[in-house]
């Protein structure tokens, strides 16, 4: 869905947004709106309130993102970020989509609605044909991956991302408040899949596809000027580090940060 949001699943736009919308739609979401609602918002004014994949979290869980935080605590809000998730954003997130698509775009929201419905009763259907394996098979290849998702991309993620970096608005050099994460190849199939790691890189150059994203990293390392601009975390050890230290503490609060041109 990430890269379909940017134009880069498929060179042909409509094949594009097919493959995108249809990848996601067994687990509620829409890559319209996603893009439309979210992502670009986030690419636009990242750091500010008006980055939707901030704010929404920030205002209802603004603690969450108190950097530096002691690492009890932060496995605590990671514990309590999955648990909550089904209810407090999945099913939240079918409904608020059910209700905004078909206002933004009619032939979409029908179809998207229409999806749901028919998968919903598949499931239902098929659990009391096959005894409970159909609902079983939804619970491990979409609930359960969704809960990880939620940690490791809605929460930890975006603290890794965008949180915990010593920078100042006096010193404020645009993309010095996003964080590359240099780790071995198992924590970035578990943690960043896609080279999302390449965070600095990928905010700087968002048409460059995930694939692209390492040689890009080289590239800029390659330029003492970028090289300075760029803040770059090797390992999981520095990167928790970070987090929890109060010898790095992120200096910017979101509505503080200025919005960069």
């Amino acid at each position: 869905m990430h890269e379909a949001a940017h134009y880069r699943l498929h060179p042909n736009k409509k094949a594009n947004e097919l493959v995108g919308e249809l990848s996601v739609w067994p687990m509620g979401l829409s890559l319209f709106l996603y893009r439309k609602v979210r992502h670009f918002s986030h690419h636009k004014n990242f750091g500010t309130m008006g980055d939707a994949h901030m704010s929404m979290d920030y205002k209802k869980h603004s603690t969450r993102f108190d950097i530096p935080t002691p690492l009890p605590k932060l496995l605590t809000n990671c514990l309590l970020v999955a648990v909550k998730f089904p209810a407090e954003v999945w099913v939240g997130q079918i409904y608020a989509i059910s209700k905004l698509l078909p206002r933004l775009s009619k032939n979409l929201g029908r179809l998207w609605v229409g999806f749901q419905v028919f998968t919903w009763l598949s499931i239902v259907a098929g659990s009391i044909i096959f005894n409970l394996k159909i609902a079983l098979i939804y619970l491990l290849f979409f609930v359960l991956p969704l809960m990880w998702i939620a940690v490791f991309s809605r929460y930890l993620r975006l603290l890794t991302e965008h949180f915990g970096i010593p920078v100042s608005p006096k010193t404020l050099i645009p993309g010095s408040e996003t964080r590359t994460v240099l780790v071995a190849w198992p924590m970035r199939v578990l943690f960043w899949p896609h080279n999302i790691n390449y965070h600095i890189e990928h905010h700087w150059y968002p048409s460059v596809p995930f694939y692209n994203l390492p040689a890009l990293h080289k590239l800029l390392q390659q330029s003492r000027q970028e090289n300075k601009k760029m803040h770059v975390t090797r390992g999981i050890r520095n990167l928790f580090h970070e987090l929890t230290s109060s010898s790095s503490t992120n200096t910017i609060a979101l509505s503080d940060t200025v919005k960069r041109p």
